[in-house]
């Protein structure tokens, strides 16, 4: 379903936190996304351009703060998560 490097930490972390923030209807900052991978914010950064490069993730702007950007997972991703996940 996704590349093979998105199965190993920190991505898979981070995969399983979008899937799980999109069930429940949110999209979450790239900063909680940082903070739950619990690895260096360069890392995360690296592989939240990789995944946003190959559209697994996307980002949108935030309403409530015009600096801040919101990320999650995009329709083709959450799919394949759920049926990874089933």
């Amino acid at each position: 379903y996704f590349a093979g490097e998105l199965f190993a930490d920190p991505a898979w972390d981070i995969l399983l936190d979008l899937f799980v923030q999109r069930s429940e209807g949110k999209r979450i900052s790239i900063i909680s996304v940082c903070i739950a991978a619990n690895a260096p914010t360069s890392t995360v950064l690296r592989y939240l351009q990789a995944m946003m490069d190959a559209g697994t993730i996307i980002r949108n702007p935030s309403v409530e703060d015009s600096q801040g950007l919101l990320i999650s997972l995009s329709d083709d991703a959450y799919i394949k998560m759920k049926a990874i996940l089933a």
